[in-house]
């Protein structure tokens, strides 16, 4: 009778766990949901900032679409040549001539000891007339003209950060794609509640003044990458950073190349140890991924014994915990995807989570073995 008793509970633990685990420990059941935001009365100046280097079709194909946004208010953009030896200047050059809104400055090729990227944007801040700066890239292009107007909707007297959403591009690698996706639900449900921790794309607006009274990037301008996400870690404050989830405010970036992937996420590796609040992120984090392999293990665990002892409720528990997890982590996959506007084939799911966690490790090795001065500007 007790082993009765034994293979029930157990059986019914086998069916509790697969929900527990998708339901509640899963990055697709976090909150994705912004109240409407009315436009308002007057719109304040903007101005776009886009650092470049050696992206002259990048240049040629999206700059069109940011210089030519429907924006009530007045605009305009910044971009910062960081010593390009292709023909960027020559397509700017052209640009500049039909856009009187489009400013071109440049980076001395002589710094040293600093981020590049950093001292770029830093002067695309300096030069911007407005108290609004948007942060985007050469390689991401708004699926909208809206876009522009639709962050600044968010831009209210409250808040100091406005973030959206930067989707790849739908030919990008399956597992490219949904690192973003489960990236972005992390950090952008954290922003919308209580303390925004970081940030990665490439669609954030954010005060100047605030830029200014936290002296800009001082405190990490040695280290090469990070610049969105340092910002939002040192600048963010409670209910201070909107959240654009609109479709009219989504940027699609280019698919990265092999080694630009590795190298972003490497360096982000880096990134993360200076962040604040990361313990917090990453025990989140680390207790969904934990859930998964737990739920993983126990199934696995449950079918081999079964077998072996011929006990066939618990394997059948254990086969239909399988089959009930599978559903839905793919159902909470879908719900998760389509509040970003996201779709993919759901079968790829499970796997794609698998991968992903071997990546990291991947990537953790990598840093963990790596030259610190390979992330710091020499």
């Amino acid at each position: 009778m007790l082993f009765d008793t034994v293979t029930i509970c157990c059986a019914v633990a086998l069916i509790l766990l697969p929900v527990i685990s998708a339901c509640v420990f899963n990055v697709f059941r976090r909150r994705l949901k912004t109240a409407g935001q009315e436009e308002p009365q007057e719109w304040p100046p903007v101005t776009v900032v886009l650092a470049v280097h050696d992206q002259s079709e990048a240049i040629e194909r999206n700059l069109p679409v940011i210089l030519s946004q429907d924006y009530p208010g007045t605009f305009d953009v910044v971009v910062v040549n960081e010593s390009s030896s292709d023909e960027t200047e020559d397509v700017l050059k052209r640009l500049k001539r039909f856009n009187k809104h489009l400013y071109v400055t440049y980076i001395p090729e002589s710094s040293h000891y600093i981020s590049r990227r950093k001292l770029s944007l830093t002067l695309g801040v300096k030069a911007a007339k407005g108290e609004w700066v948007v942060f985007t890239s050469a390689d991401a292009c708004p699926e909208s003209d809206e876009w522009l107007r639709t962050m600044m909707k968010h831009a209210t007297a409250d808040r100091n950060i406005v973030v959206g959403y930067t989707a790849y591009e739908r030919g990008t690698q399956p597992l490219r794609r949904f690192q973003r996706i489960v990236t972005s639900i992390y950090q952008l449900s954290r922003a919308l509640g209580t303390m925004a921790y970081a940030y990665t794309g490439r669609n954030m607006a954010f005060r100047k003044s605030t830029f200014m009274e936290h002296n800009g990037f001082l405190k990490n301008l040695k280290y090469l990458r990070g610049e969105y996400e340092f910002i939002v870690n040192e600048y963010a404050e409670p209910g201070s950073v909107a959240v654009a989830l609109e479709p009219e405010a989504r940027v699609v970036q280019d698919a990265p190349s092999d080694k630009t992937w590795k190298d972003e996420n490497i360096c982000y590796m880096e990134t993360r140890r200076h962040l604040d609040r990361s313990l917090s992120y990453r025990a989140a984090t680390g207790t969904d991924t934990a859930m998964m392999f737990v739920n993983a293990a126990a199934e696995v665990a449950a079918v081999v014994w079964g077998a072996l002892t011929l006990n066939y409720i618990l394997l059948g528990a254990a086969v239909f915990g399988m089959v009930l997890t599978l559903v839905l982590r793919m159902v909470m996959a879908r719900r998760g995807m389509k509040r970003l506007g996201e779709s993919m084939a759901l079968w790829r799911v499970p796997l794609l989570e698998t991968a992903i966690h071997l990546k990291r490790l991947d990537w953790l090795l990598r840093h963990r073995f790596s030259d610190r001065y390979d992330f710091i500007r020499k």
